[in-house]
């Protein structure tokens, strides 16, 4: 999946805003693709209330922890 062609102009744009190579901006893409699914499956089984302002959020955090998580690694 990753590695599809159908995800490079994705891919792309996210590694210019987080000025990371590409394949640390691929392991940011695969933490926040699962965090995403993670929570779509939960909606979709009606075992949470969607509240559009807590998974933003949440969602921010888990990008920004792992772009400084992939940052911390590299040095």
């Amino acid at each position: 999946m990753i590695n599809s062609k159908e995800l490079v102009p994705v891919i792309s744009a996210m590694q210019e805003a987080v000025n990371l190579d590409i394949e640390q901006t691929k392991e940011v893409f695969v933490i926040l693709a699962l965090f995403v699914h993670g929570y779509a499956s939960i909606i979709v089984n009606n075992s949470l209330e969607y509240d559009e302002e807590l998974i933003k959020a949440h969602l921010e955090r888990v990008y920004t922890g792992a772009v400084l998580a992939i940052e911390e690694g590299a040095k």
